[in-house]
C-alpha cells in the first residue's frame, strides 16, 4: 500500500489528479479577488464565499452545492464563476474536473433525438468527472435557453442520495452553478424600492431577493420554468446580482483605464483627462429605466469596448489638432517663401538685364581686339620689306630711325593691351566655357604677337646696322628728297598721334568694363548664395510636407493594431467630420502651393543652367539663349 501511494504521488507531480496540489481550494485567494475586484455586489460576496467555504470544509455534506446566479448582462456572473474555478483548481477552466456548458453552443437543438443524446452525454460527463474527483464542478451558462428536460437529468446528482453498492459514486461533494438572466425585472423593482427608501446595498434583505428570484425563475419561461429542482428546493442559494449604478460603472471604467495605462505605455493621461474620458464613456452607456436612468443596461460588460472607443476618438482628435497647427505653420512658411521668391525673381530679372548689357560690351571689346589684330598685321607687313635696303629707305613712308622706334612702340602698346585683355578675361568664371574659349584665343594671339615682336626686334637690329653703313651713301639722296620726306613725316606724326589717342581711350574703356565685370560677378555670387539658402528652405519644407502626408495617411487608414469604427465616429461626432474636411482642404491647398513653389524653383534653376551651358564652338551667347 505504501508503494502504491508513493507511485501515485509521483504520478501526480507531472499529471493532474485529485490531490491538494491540483485542487488547492484556496479560499483566501477567492476572498481577496471578490473583495477587491467585485464591484457593487455585497450580497454575492457574502453568499458565494460563505457557501463555497462551508461546502469545502465539510467532509461529508448532505448534498451537492447548487448555486443559481441571476442578474442582467454585465453584473458579474461569469466574473465570479471564473474566480471560483481559478481559486479551487490549479488548472482553472483547463482542469479535467471542471465542466463548462453553454446552452446556445452545447444544447442548441430542442428535438427529442438530440435531447436523448444530450442526456446521455451529460450523465457520462458528470459520472466520469465525479468518479475521478469527488469535488468536481459543473457550470451551466444561459440556463434560460436550456431544454427543460435536461434539468431532470441533473436532479439525481444534486439530490440527497448516499452512495450505495449499485451506485458507488458519491456526488455530494460536487458543485453545480447555474447562470441565468431570469428574475432581472424583479430584482430591479426591489432595488428601486430600497433605493427610494435610502437603504444602502450592504443592508438589503437577502432573503427577500432570494424569494423573488425563486418565484421568477419558476414562473418565467426558460430552463428553470416549473423545474423540479425548484419544487424540491434543491437549489442551495439563489444569488442575486444587482443592477449596477453610475458610481459602480465609474469604478469599472477607472479600473479598466488603469489597466490600459499600465499595459500601453504610450497612453499618458492627467487626472483631469482621466475624468473627462470616464465621463465620455459613461455618456455612451445606456441606463434604465427611462424616467430615472438609475441602472446600467449592460453593466460593466461593454466598458472595455467603449473605453477603447473613447481613447481612439481622443487620439484622433489630438492628432487632427496637431496636424491643424502644422498646416497653419506650413501656410505661414509658404507665405514667407512666396515673398522671398518674389524678391529673388525681381533681383534675377535685374541681373539678367545687367548680363545682357555686359554681353553687348563684350562683343564690342571683341570687335576692338579684332581691329587691333588687323593693325598689328599691317604693321608686320610694313616691317617685312628687307630685300632691297635702298628701296626700303626710298618708300613713301620715308622710313628712318625715329620711325622705327615709333613702330616698335606701337607693337609694345598693342602687346600690353592684349596682356591686359588676357588678365581681364582670365578673372572670369571658369565654369563659363565661352569665356574660357575666348581666353584661349587671347592667349594664342598674345603668344603670336610676342613671337612677332621678337622677330621684329631682330630685324630692327639688322636694319639699324645696315642703316649705319649706308648713312653716308644716302646723304645726297636725303638732300634731294628732303622736301618730300618732310611732308611724309608730317603725315606719319598725325597718324601716330591718332593711334595713341585711340589706344588710350580703349584702355580707359577696358578699365571701366573690368570694374563693372567685378561688380557683376560679386552680385552673381550673392545671388547664388541666396539661391542655395532658398533650396535648403525648400528641402526643409518638402520634408515637413512628406511627414504631414504620412501622418494623414496613418490617420485615415487607422492603426494596424486596432480597427476603428469610422461610421460610428462620424455619426456621433459630426462636428469632427466638418473639421476633418476643412483640414483636408487646407492640406490640399498647402500641397498645391508647395508644388507651384517647387516648379518655380526648378524653372529658375533651369534658367541658371541655360546661362552656364557649355558652348563648344566658342560662339557668343545670344539674349535668347
Amino acid at each position: 500500500m505504501v508503494e502504491f501511494s508513493s507511485i501515485f504521488n509521483a504520478f501526480c507531480i507531472f499529471f493532474e489528479c485529485c490531490s491538494k496540489q491540483w485542487v488547492p481550494n484556496n479560499i483566501t485567494v477567492l476572498e481577496s479577488r471578490m473583495q477587491y475586484e467585485l464591484i457593487g455586489q455585497p450580497m454575492v460576496y457574502d453568499l458565494v464565499l460563505r457557501s463555497i467555504n462551508s461546502h469545502i470544509l465539510t467532509k461529508h455534506p448532505s448534498k451537492a452545492l447548487v448555486l443559481s446566479f441571476h442578474g442582467s448582462t454585465g453584473t458579474g456572473k461569469n466574473f465570479v464563476t471564473k474566480h471560483i474555478v481559478e481559486s479551487l483548481y490549479q488548472q482553472g477552466y483547463q482542469s479535467q474536473y471542471v465542466r463548462f456548458y453553454v446552452s446556445s453552443r452545447d444544447f442548441m437543438h430542442n428535438n427529442s433525438e438530440h435531447i436523448i443524446t444530450y442526456k446521455e452525454r451529460l450523465k457520462d460527463d458528470i459520472e466520469t468527472a465525479t468518479s475521478n474527483c469527488p469535488q468536481s464542478i459543473f457550470i451551466f451558462d444561459e440556463v434560460d435557453k436550456m431544454p427543460i428536460q435536461l434539468l431532470d437529468t441533473i436532479i439525481y446528482y444534486i439530490d440527497f442520495h448516499m452512495p450505495s453498492y449499485t451506485k458507488p459514486i458519491d456526488f455530494r461533494k460536487t458543485i453545480f452553478i447555474f447562470l441565468s438572466n431570469t428574475g432581472g425585472t424583479s430584482m430591479i423593482r426591489l432595488a428601486q424600492q430600497y433605493y427610494a427608501s435610502g437603504i444602502k446595498r450592504e443592508k438589503y434583505n437577502v432573503t427577500e431577493f432570494q424569494k423573488a428570484l425563486s418565484n421568477a425563475a419558476f414562473n418565467e419561461e426558460g430552463g428553470l420554468w416549473h423545474a423540479s429542482l425548484i419544487e424540491k428546493h434543491l437549489v442551495t442559494f439563489f444569488v442575486p446580482f444587482l443592477p449596477l449604478e453610475r458610481e459602480h460603472i465609474r469604478m469599472c471604467i477607472q479600473r479598466q483605464l488603469d489597466i490600459i495605462i499600465q499595459q500601453e505605455k504610450e497612453v499618458i493621461l492627467s487626472p483631469v483627462e482621466k475624468n473627462v474620458v470616464i465621463d465620455n464613456v459613461i455618456d455612451l452607456i445606456e441606463f434604465a429605466p427611462p424616467d430615472t436612468a438609475l441602472y446600467s443596461v449592460s453593466g460593466c460588460k461593454k466598458v472595455q469596448q467603449k473605453l477603447y472607443y473613447v481613447l481612439e476618438i481622443k487620439r484622433i482628435t489630438s492628432t487632427i489638432m496637431s496636424l491643424k497647427q502644422q498646416i497653419d505653420l506650413l501656410n505661414n512658411e509658404v507665405h514667407v517663401l512666396k515673398k522671398k521668391l518674389d524678391s529673388k525673381t525681381k533681383a534675377f530679372s535685374i541681373i539678367m538685364n545687367d548680363l545682357d548689357a555686359l554681353k553687348h560690351e563684350r562683343n564690342q571689346f571683341k570687335s576692338l581686339v579684332d581691329h587691333l589684330q588687323e593693325k598689328c598685321g599691317q604693321l608686320k607687313n610694313q616691317l617685312t620689306i628687307q630685300h632691297d635696303p635702298l628701296a626700303y629707305h626710298s618708300s613713301a613712308m620715308g622710313y628712318e630711325h625715329a620711325n622705327d622706334v615709333r613702330v616698335f612702340e606701337k607693337l609694345s602698346l598693342i602687346s600690353s593691351i592684349l596682356v591686359q585683355l588676357f588678365l581681364l578675361f582670365q578673372k572670369k568664371n571658369v565654369r563659363d566655357m565661352t569665356r574660357l574659349s575666348t581666353i584661349q584665343l587671347m592667349k594664342n594671339a598674345l603668344k603670336t604677337v610676342q613671337d612677332e615682336k621678337e622677330v621684329l626686334q631682330t630685324k630692327f637690329d639688322e636694319i639699324t646696322r645696315e642703316l649705319v653703313d649706308v648713312r653716308g651713301d644716302l646723304n645726297i639722296f636725303r638732300q634731294k628728297r628732303h622736301r618730300s620726306r618732310t611732308s611724309v613725316n608730317g603725315n606719319d606724326e598725325d597718324s601716330t598721334t591718332t593711334t595713341t589717342n585711340e589706344n588710350q581711350d580703349l584702355l580707359k574703356h577696358l578699365e571701366q568694363s573690368s570694374e563693372r565685370i567685378n561688380v557683376l560677378e560679386n552680385d552673381l555670387k550673392l545671388i547664388l548664395c541666396q539661391k542655395e539658402e532658398l533650396e535648403i528652405e525648400r528641402d526643409s519644407f518638402k520634408t515637413k510636407y512628406m511627414k504631414l502626408n504620412q501622418e494623414l495617411n496613418k490617420m485615415l487608414h487607422g492603426d494596424e493594431k486596432r480597427v476603428v469604427d469610422i461610421e460610428s465616429v462620424i455619426s456621433e461626432n459630426r462636428y469632427l467630420k466638418e473639421n476633418i474636411k476643412e483640414l483636408i482642404q487646407a492640406k490640399n491647398q498647402a500641397v498645391t502651393n508647395a508644388t507651384k513653389y517647387k516648379n518655380l524653383l526648378q524653372t529658375n534653376r533651369s534658367a541658371y543652367n541655360r546661362l552656364g551651358k557649355v558652348q563648344s564652338s566658342g560662339s557668343i551667347l545670344t539674349h535668347k539663349q
